[in-house]
C-alpha cells in the first residue's frame, strides 16, 4: 500500500444507528404516525408512517455484513457472484459502527486524521412520510436528539456528524439550523429532493426557503446534499423495486438504476439552485449588485460508472437578500469561498 505523506480527511464517513435512534426522544403517542418497530416472523422492522419497511434487510444492524464483502461485486462482479449471499457473510456489530471514541481508533488505525459522518438509516426515512410533513418533523427532531447525544456533532474535532435537515417547513428547518449550529455543528445533510410541504411540493430554491438559506449563509456551516431515496424510480428504463437492499433478480450491477437513484436526483437538486438563482442574478445584478447570498455545498453520491462513493464541494450564489427574519443571526459568520472545485473526489 502506498503511504501518503499527507493527512486525509473522509468526507463520506458513516454510523449504522443505534436501535433507538429515532424513538428515544419520540413522543410513543405519536408512532403509528411516526416510526415504531414490529417483529415478523421473528425479525425487526421499522413502521414508517403505518407501512412496515423493507428498504433495509435487518435494520438493527447486528449481526451486519462484513465491510468490503462488495468490494468486487462493484467492480464489474468478475467472479459472477450473488450479492445476497455475500452479504450473508456477517458478524456481531462493531463498536466503532456505533460508538465515538471506537470510532477515533478506528480513524487512528485507517490513517484518517477527520472525517465527516451521515445518517444510514436516517438518509431514507423522509420519503416513506413525505406526505406527511409534521410526522417529517417529529421524526427529524427526535433523531437528531439521538444523533447529538450519541455523536455529538463535533467529537473531539475530528468527527463531524451531520445533523439531518428538511425543508418541509422553513420555519423548523430554520430552527433545527439554530439548533445545530449552537450544538457545534460545521455540516448539515439532507436528501436530494423537492421537499413537500402543506402546500405541496416546492423547489428547494423557491423564495418560501430564503430564511433558510440566508442563515446557511451567515453561519458559514456547509449544506451536504447526501444521496438517499429521494422518490426516483428508473421509469421502466431498468428493473425498479423502490428503493431498497435489494438487488431483484440480477447479479451484476445495474448502472442505469444507479443513475436514476443515486445521480440524477443529485443532478436536479443542484440544478434547480443554480438555475434559479443564476435566473434571478440575470434579472437584478444591476439594480442590486450587492445583494449577493453565498452558499456552501458538498455532494456524496454513489458513482453509477465507479465502484467507489464520491463527494464534490462548492458553492452557488444567488442574488436574493436573506430574510429580515435572518438578519442579525448570533451565529454570523464568515462566508465560505464562492469557488466550485471541479473534480470528484473518490472515497475508499
Amino acid at each position: 500500500m502506498t503511504e501518503l505523506d499527507f493527512p486525509v480527511f473522509d468526507c463520506d464517513n458513516h454510523y449504522y444507528e443505534a436501535v433507538d435512534a429515532f424513538t428515544r426522544h419520540l413522543d410513543p403517542r405519536t408512532a403509528s404516525r411516526t416510526i415504531e418497530w414490529c417483529t415478523i416472523n421473528g425479525r425487526q422492522y421499522h413502521v414508517i408512517g403505518g407501512k412496515v419497511s423493507h428498504a433495509v434487510v435487518n435494520p438493527t444492524f447486528d449481526p451486519v455484513a462484513l465491510p468490503g464483502v462488495l468490494k468486487d461485486y462493484f467492480r464489474g462482479n468478475p467472479n459472477n457472484e450473488n450479492p445476497i449471499e455475500l452479504l450473508k457473510q456477517r458478524e456481531p456489530i462493531r463498536p466503532a459502527y456505533r460508538d465515538k471514541d471506537a470510532r477515533i481508533a478506528t480513524l487512528d488505525e485507517h490513517g484518517l486524521e477527520k472525517c465527516w459522518l451521515f445518517p444510514t438509516l436516517g438518509m431514507i426515512y423522509e420519503e416513506p412520510l413525505h406526505k406527511d410533513p409534521w410526522a417529517v418533523m417529529q421524526v427529524f427532531t427526535a433523531f437528531n436528539r439521538w444523533m447529538l447525544e450519541d455523536w455529538s456533532f463535533n467529537h473531539k474535532d475530528r468527527i463531524f456528524t451531520a445533523p439531518y435537515i428538511t425543508l418541509v417547513d422553513v420555519d423548523w428547518a430554520v430552527n433545527e439550523l439554530k439548533f445545530a449550529l449552537d450544538n457545534g455543528a460545521t455540516t448539515v445533510v439532507m436528501r436530494p429532493a423537492a421537499p413537500t410541504t402543506v402546500d405541496g411540493q416546492r423547489s428547494p430554491a423557491d423564495p418560501m426557503f430564503d430564511p433558510f438559506w440566508g442563515l446557511v449563509n451567515e453561519s458559514g456551516i456547509t449544506v451536504v446534499a447526501h444521496a438517499g431515496d429521494s422518490g426516483y424510480t428508473a421509469h421502466g428504463y431498468g428493473e425498479d423495486n423502490g428503493f431498497s437492499a435489494g438487488f431483484g433478480q440480477q447479479s451484476r450491477p445495474q448502472p442505469l438504476r444507479m443513475a436514476t437513484m443515486f445521480d440524477r436526483p443529485i443532478e436536479d437538486f443542484l440544478g434547480s439552485l443554480s438555475a434559479t438563482r443564476c435566473s434571478t442574478a440575470s434579472r437584478t445584478s444591476e439594480s442590486h449588485p450587492s445583494k449577493t447570498v453565498q452558499g456552501s455545498f458538498a455532494v456524496c453520491s454513489r458513482s453509477s460508472t465507479t465502484p467507489q462513493r464520491r463527494c464534490r464541494a462548492g458553492s452557488l450564489s444567488s442574488l436574493r437578500k436573506p430574510s429580515a427574519a435572518t438578519s442579525g443571526s448570533t451565529h454570523s459568520g464568515k462566508t465560505m469561498s464562492t469557488r466550485l472545485l471541479n473534480s470528484w473526489v473518490p472515497i475508499a
